[in-house]
């Protein structure tokens, strides 16, 4: 084959492999449903990712918010704790903080109450009735993790009074100081002057002055509580009630159940009325004791977190010198509680108590109650109170009270004078305070 022919033939291959070689070459083109379909994709693709990025947004802002609400709520629960703690007159510095620090919690209240005393048996009705203000202020300094001094400054102020069994300070004055020391094994050793009122002082609730020493944990091995020393007599009635001696108890903790074992030792460390000024002041020698030993019985179930029904066994034994009158007797107290006490830091929070008496005169030392219940002198009390606690706004408490009570023992006599038979009395309180 000459040259020609065989460069003929090379184009003519040439030629026929082009077209293929230009096919394979050629962008391969796409229908308009393909376009649509991947443009689909793609936007789906953003959207997974936009949902993701806004899931992740909505769940760090969830964290957040849970985060500060916790912030919120331990913040609500350390100041209404410590605000709690002004109300049971506990207060103490952060033990947790730069040392020293210096903390000071208050409470102001006004209290406006009315009672009815009636003695059938002597034909006579008396009506009480006092309007008061007080001031109580609470400064704490924390020395170091475990130490701290505590101290109350008082001011009470009787607005309108009858009969006037008290008188105005009309200036602030210290009422309690003492030193503590809590480790953190559960131990807390006390000096000085402070306000004791075991079971909400249903029993004994008097400032005292002395030693105490406190260990264990109620929710474990149980806690025990140990105090020496001697009560502070302010009463302007009863004078000459200082005493000395001794409070014990131990209390256990279970999830649902409480129960506790109390001791009170007292003498009474002045010398007792005669018998004529006895017959001057019947009620004052009817309630002074020379000597009083009491022990009780505490347990407690709760329903639910709200909920519980708390007994008090109680076994007394008293004795007084003047006209040599003794007793040994038994009784009990019996309290169902609807709500617990409330948070002060959650407006429209409520507590409600209802508690029946049935207490012989031997069984108990200066109870908390809201009534008076030295008029009825050795005869005891028996009969029922109830109370009221409302959170009106943050730190802001209104509490209501009534007491509806009767000699236990009608038979004994007013200092020989006259029976308490049918004897009654009847009080009803209002209090608002304010803790800051």
């Amino acid at each position: 084959m000459n040259r020609f022919a065989r460069c003929a033939c090379t184009a003519a291959l040439c030629a026929l492999a082009l077209p293929t070689a230009l096919v394979n070459a050629a962008p391969q083109e796409v229908s308009g449903s393909q376009i649509q379909e991947n443009a689909q994709e793609d936007n789906s693709l953003e959207k997974t990712k936009d949902d993701n990025a806004s899931a992740e947004k909505a769940v760090q802002k969830e964290n957040a918010a849970d985060a500060e609400k916790k912030v919120k709520a331990q913040d609500d629960a350390a100041k209404n704790a410590a605000l709690l703690e002004a109300a049971a007159e506990y207060p103490e510095a952060a033990r947790f903080a730069p040392f020293p620090n210096f903390s000071l919690h208050g409470n102001y209240r006004v209290t406006y109450g009315e009672g009815r005393i009636d003695y059938p048996a002597i034909r006579q009705k008396i009506k009480a009735y006092q309007v008061s203000r007080r001031l109580q202020l609470y400064p704490s300094v924390a020395l170091n993790r475990e130490w701290t001094v505590t101290g109350m400054l008082e001011d009470i102020r009787y607005d309108r009074e009858y009969p006037e069994d008290h008188a105005s300070d009309n200036h602030l004055y210290l009422d309690r100081l003492y030193v503590r020391q809590t480790t953190d094994h559960g131990t807390r050793f006390t000096l000085g002057r402070e306000n004791l009122w075991p079971i909400e002082g249903n029993l004994f609730d008097l400032i005292t002055e002395g030693v105490r020493y406190e260990f264990g944990n109620a929710e474990k091995e149980g806690r025990a509580d140990l105090f020496f020393g001697r009560t502070v007599g302010k009463s302007s009635r009863l004078a000459k009630d200082r005493k000395n001696g001794v409070l014990l108890s131990y209390l256990k903790k279970w999830p649902k159940w409480q129960t506790g074992l109390y001791y009170y030792d007292f003498n009474r460390d002045d010398d007792p009325f005669g018998v004529p000024a006895g017959l001057t002041d019947y009620v004052s020698i009817q309630n002074i004791i020379d000597r009083q030993r009491i022990g009780e019985l505490y347990v407690r179930y709760g329903f639910n977190e709200h909920a519980s029904l708390e007994f008090e066994g109680v076994r007394g034994h008293a004795t007084t010198d003047s006209d040599h009158w003794t007793d040994t007797a038994e009784g009990y107290i019996v309290t169902l509680r609807l709500r617990q006490q409330p948070n002060l830091m959650k407006p429209g929070d409520y507590g409600f108590w209802f508690s029946y008496y049935n207490m012989p005169r031997a069984t108990y030392i200066a109870p908390t109650l809201d009534a008076d219940v030295t008029i009825f002198g050795r005869s005891g009390f028996t009969g029922f109170g109830t109370r009221l606690d409302v959170v009106l706004a943050r730190g802001t408490l209104l509490q209501v009270m009534y007491y509806d009570l009767t000699p236990e023992s009608e038979s004994l006599s007013l200092a020989g004078l006259q029976p308490f038979e049918e004897g009654r009395e009847r009080v009803i309180a209002t209090t608002l305070r304010q803790f800051f």
